[in-house]
This record gives structure tokens, C-alpha cells and sequence, in this order.
């Protein structure tokens, strides 16, 4: 880590923090587009979504 950020750690933190939620974003606007505006969902499942899903849903099961 360079010196300046080291003055500074909680800048650091949120820069992090603001570069997942920014790159996070920009996963979940692209996984709808391929899922839903392409019509692609098995190539969207395949791209963005892991090897192990969990799902949230007590109704649904885990997995793919």
C-alpha cells in the first residue's frame, strides 16, 4: 500500500468498498441483460453464476 493511503485507511477501506459495489453493479446489470433482453439464460447462469448457488428461497432448492 502506497504511504498516502496508509495515512488514511478508512479512504482506503471505502475506495475498496465503493469498487465492489461499483463492480458488483455492473455484474447484475449485465447477468439481466444476457438473462432477460437477450434471452439467453443458460449463457448467463454459465458467466454469473457459481459452481455453488444458494438459494435463498426456502421453497427452492440449492444448485444450478
Amino acid at each position: 500500500m502506497c504511504d498516502s493511503l496508509k495515512l488514511w485507511p478508512g479512504f482506503y477501506l471505502n475506495f475498496i468498498a465503493h469498487m465492489n459495489t461499483t463492480a458488483n453493479k455492473e455484474n447484475a446489470v449485465a447477468f439481466y441483460d444476457l438473462m432477460f433482453n437477450q434471452c439467453e439464460p443458460a449463457q448467463a447462469i454459465e458467466k454469473f453464476v457459481g459452481y455453488v448457488y444458494i438459494q435463498h428461497n426456502p421453497h427452492v432448492g440449492d444448485g444450478k
